[in-house]
């Protein structure tokens, strides 16, 4: 019974994987034409100065800067449990999920929108990077630090508000003028493809135990 569950879990996570795939590279060719979806067509909103401000605090959360100084307190954390590979995949992930995000944003070469003023960003548009990287990022963090929390309620706690942490991290993009929102959607995309396809080989990576000690060992901290 567990084998024809594990089946069924495995043909639906492969599903996912090919569905969110393909909505990431239909909206980079829609992208690469040049075409304009209806909620890209940009609105000047005048926003309150602490909302404004508040936006630039959440924004920040994806910034480059936030996202090294998490990623090291993150690898730092698995390197005392003595979690090798967690670690290492932790590192490279973040890393190379940058890398990817700066190859496709080279090969669409969308620019940024023309309101752009307010934000001092540079480089291609899509997909936006803050949205791309903080879903590598805090997924990952997520995905390795939950391996070690035994309360399934906080392990639940930790998803949800990464999910919302991510989320809004993404749409003050688009509300800041930094992106069109579509940027912003291929960005949690590819991120989406890109820890799914990461967090499989790390369980591959696992089972064939070329880390020791025993497999990224899980002690409970909660």
């Amino acid at each position: 019974m567990s084998q024809i569950y594990r089946k069924k879990s495995n043909l639906v996570a492969i599903s996912l994987f090919l569905f969110i795939l393909g909505l990431a590279m239909t909206l980079s060719i829609f992208v690469g034409k040049g075409e304009q979806l209806p909620f890209d067509i940009w609105s000047g909103v005048i926003f309150h100065d602490v909302v404004g401000k508040l936006f630039h605090y959440i924004t920040d959360l994806g910034s480059r800067r936030v996202v090294i100084v998490f990623t090291l307190l993150i690898v730092g954390f698995l390197l005392v449990k003595r979690a090798w590979l967690a670690a290492s995949m932790m590192f490279l992930g973040v890393y190379f999920g940058n890398e990817l995000n700066e190859a496709i944003k080279g090969i669409v070469k969308r620019d940024r929108p023309s309101s752009i003023e307010s934000i001092h960003d540079a480089g291609y548009s899509f997909p936006s990077g803050h949205a791309m990287v903080a879903v590598i990022c805090y997924s990952l963090a997520a995905y390795f630090v939950t391996r070690y929390i035994q309360s399934e309620t906080f392990k639940l706690l930790i998803s949800i508000s990464t999910f919302i942490l991510v989320f809004f991290i993404g749409i003050t993009r688009y509300i800041l003028s930094a992106h069109y929102l579509t940027d912003v959607i291929g960005g949690f995309l590819f991120g989406i493809v890109f820890v799914m396809v990461w967090i499989a080989l790390h369980r591959v990576l696992s089972t064939l135990r070329l880390f020791s000690p025993p497999r990224d060992r899980e002690e409970n901290i909660l």
